[in-house]
């Protein structure tokens, strides 16, 4: 790692989006957290896409089934997803405006967490849910702006 100021960048940034994931809410902004997770990864995969890939967006979709105590193999389904989508996609949405990386933002977390509420609502056999299940995809287009300066500003002080 000595050595990759990249690999200690994006563990650096992951861990501390697994920690904000850990922290309580209260109930009611409980359901506007944002994924955080899922867009540090977006901005790994828009700013090294050969060095951060599909298995790290699996292992950390296996983190958050495992943290958050959901069906195994849910969030990692999603973000081999979103990676597959931003992997493909890389150069063409890196060069759009910030305004229009938070729409895909928002549309590709929306594909997230429908697989996430399909699944829960075929595991449970019943619409249990509302759309409030889909908060989270609004805060993190908002979120996707402040956070993609930050990492960036983060990763060229850090000279990757």
């Amino acid at each position: 790692m000595r050595n990759n100021p990249v690999a200690g960048l994006v563990t650096t940034t992951l861990v501390l989006a697994v920690i904000f994931t850990l922290v309580p809410l209260p109930e009611t902004a409980a359901w506007f957290r944002p994924d955080i997770v899922a867009l540090v990864l977006m901005y790994w995969w828009l700013a090294h896409p050969e060095k951060i890939g599909i298995y790290t967006g699996f292992f950390m979709g296996l983190l958050l089934d495992v943290m958050q105590g959901s069906l195994l193999g849910v969030h990692g389904c999603g973000l081999v997803i979103i990676a597959w989508i931003f992997l493909k996609n890389y150069q063409r949405i890196r060069v759009l405006p910030l305004v229009q990386q938070a729409l895909i933002v928002f549309f590709v977390l929306l594909i997230k967490y429908f697989i996430g509420f399909w699944v829960d609502n075929h595991r449970i056999q019943g619409f249990s849910g509302t759309l409030l299940y889909f908060a989270p995809c609004l805060t993190g287009a908002i979120l996707w702006p402040w956070l993609f300066v930050t990492l960036r500003d983060l990763r060229r002080r850090a000279g990757t």
